[in-house]
């Protein structure tokens, strides 16, 4: 898809505190996926994701919260697939989720293309994270592969979903099971919000619907064994900005990036003091320890989730035996 240039759909307005890519445009494509245009070359993207990126900046006791829920929305459906619990988590960010996921007896690894969130995974938790690009971590192990992978809101910020779906069908074992989740390019908060969806955020590239990814999933030699969404009934936009934030935005960027750093110093700082990461960790090993199943969820039960229309979107696919 997106071979040429899409029918446009929206111009959205964000804050410029984000600063990226600047004015865009929303396209679809004739084969239906929505991307945004124009974009920023790969060491324009790239350099968008160092400490300062949103959720680099969330401390630890809101990242446990927050990724407790998405193992309830994702990986308890992923449990009655995996082969073995042996995963390997691609764009582990700072390593919250597979810190988890060990605690529950996984063997857990993970993949981190920015550095800093790969030496806080590392560092914090003593998780095995290899700091890179999936393409350049299966050009260097060719013939590893594990039998689960699981990438959740990844894809949409990739430059090359192709190539990185076809990474994946390398790192993946043949028969072995890959979860994706993504914001999803059919949801209800789309037909209410337009352009104002939540999921249009200035750092993603690509929004998949559940027929342009399953097409490129069988592409990469994939079969899609279940898909549904959560968040369901819950649409999601951009909320209003407050006089302050509308004050911030007007400063200069380096006055802002300034200010936000000097405020995750001092929110990592309460954090550490407050809410110690190692009781963090424990909370949420045994908050997931407890939950049910997704699909017997009041969420999971809502008639969206099976018609793929809530904010997110998942996908388990197997690979090929050949």
């Amino acid at each position: 898809g997106s071979g040429g240039i899409g029918c446009e759909l929206y111009r959205p307005r964000f804050s410029p505190d984000v600063g990226y890519p600047g004015d865009f445009i929303l396209r679809r494509c004739g084969c239906g996926l929505i991307y945004n245009s124009p974009r920023l070359d790969e060491a324009g993207l790239a350099a968008l994701y160092d400490r300062n990126y949103y959720h680099f900046r969330e401390r630890h006791a809101d990242a446990f919260k927050r990724v407790v829920a998405l193992y309830q929305c994702t990986i308890t459906s992923l449990l009655s697939f995996a082969p073995e619990r042996k995963v390997l988590e691609v764009g582990c960010a700072r390593g919250h989720t597979l810190a988890l996921m060990r605690g529950l007896g996984w063997e857990a690894t993970g993949i981190e293309p920015s550095s800093f969130a790969a030496a806080s995974a590392q560092k914090i938790f003593d998780l095995t994270v290899h700091q890179g690009t999936l393409e350049d971590f299966v050009a260097r192990r060719p013939g590893v592969s594990y039998p689960v992978v699981f990438s959740t809101d990844v894809i949409e910020h990739v430059p090359d979903p192709r190539g990185f779906l076809a990474a994946l069908s390398q790192a993946v074992r043949p028969g072995g099971i890959l979860l994706l989740g993504t914001p999803n390019g059919d949801a209800e908060g789309i037909r209410r919000f337009g352009g104002q969806w939540l999921g249009y955020n200035n750092f993603h590239i690509w929004i998949f619907s559940r027929d342009t990814l399953a097409r490129m999933l069988t592409e990469a030699g994939f079969e899609v064994v279940a898909a549904y969404s959560y968040n369901n009934g819950n649409p999601f936009s951009y909320p209003a900005r407050s006089g302050t934030q509308k004050t911030f935005d007007r400063l200069p960027p380096l006055v802002r990036k300034g200010v936000r750093e000097a405020l995750a110093a001092i929110r990592s700082g309460r954090d550490a003091w407050t809410h110690p990461v190692t009781r963090c960790l424990h909370e949420a090993i045994e908050s997931a320890s407890l939950l049910h199943a997704f699909s017997e969820t009041q969420d999971g039960q809502h008639p969206d989730a099976s018609a793929c229309r809530g904010e997110n979107l998942v996908i388990i696919a197997r690979r090929a035996l050949s």
